[in-house]
């Protein structure tokens, strides 16, 4: 074999040596995190030592998404099919829906609106088709109805 026939490989290699290093520090603030909440279990801590749950749940989600996306990367490189219904896949696309409900918890606001301003309950309201949009939505058809009639 010569050279280049190896060069592939060690670009893979180069490649997973950068993934180690990259998550070498996630893993690292995963068991500080740990031992803080081992720590806490035990009884009264001093607030410096408290972990905060956000930060632990954002690691663990980070590192979750690595692991499954290296994984996904593995069974494509073995030529299998990851479609939409692949349990690798759901797997993915759940670990990015907790990221996104992660980010959108640290953009809410501890009074009860978020950074846009709309409250925390309204959001909540719209998203479960509240009265208000009932009502918008009514009005609305009113609307068209009017100016269907008076063409």
């Amino acid at each position: 074999m010569n050279s280049t026939d190896l060069a592939p490989l060690e670009a893979t290699l180069s490649s997973l040596g950068d993934i180690e290093k990259s998550l070498t520090p996630l893993l690292a603030l995963q068991e500080r995190n740990r031992e803080k909440m081992e720590a806490m279990s035990r009884g009264p801590v001093p607030e410096e030592d408290r972990v905060d749950l956000k930060s632990v749940a954002e690691v663990n989600a980070a590192i979750a998404l690595a692991i499954k996306t290296l994984y996904f990367v593995k069974l494509r490189l073995q030529g299998v099919p990851v479609t939409k219904e692949h349990p690798v896949r759901k797997g993915l696309n759940r670990v990015r829906q907790t990221m996104k409900r992660l980010r959108q918890m640290h953009t809410e606001v501890p009074g009860g609106e978020n950074k846009k301003g709309v409250g925390v309950g309204e959001k909540k309201k719209r998203r479960e088709g509240g009265e208000e949009e009932e009502e918008r939505g009514k009005k609305e058809e009113e609307s068209r109805t009017k100016k269907a009639s008076k063409r």
